[in-house]
């Protein structure tokens, strides 16, 4: 895991964007700012606008949840829980 990102650099991708994150996601880029793992390019975890919570997606396919948040989603990534994968 890489360490964690500054508010500042938080802040300035929100304004590029033009969309604020939820706060749980801006408290895990804080601790940790993107991982690495053996499965790059299998699948993507994130949220969804329109949603509550942290889910998966393979391709083009469709969204499915994981987590409520994205701490929860780091300790199912650490227990190598198959909810991730």
């Amino acid at each position: 895991m890489n360490p964690g990102a500054s508010p500042d650099l938080i802040s300035a991708v929100e304004a590029s964007i033009g969309f604020r994150f939820p706060a749980g996601f801006r408290e895990l880029y804080m601790e940790i700012n993107g991982f690495a793992d053996f499965l790059i390019y299998s699948h993507t975890i994130g949220f969804v606008k329109t949603q509550p919570g942290v889910f998966k997606k393979y391709g083009g396919g469709e969204y499915f949840f994981i987590a409520v948040s994205f701490l929860d989603a780091v300790k199912l990534i650490n227990a190598n829980s198959d909810l991730i994968y």
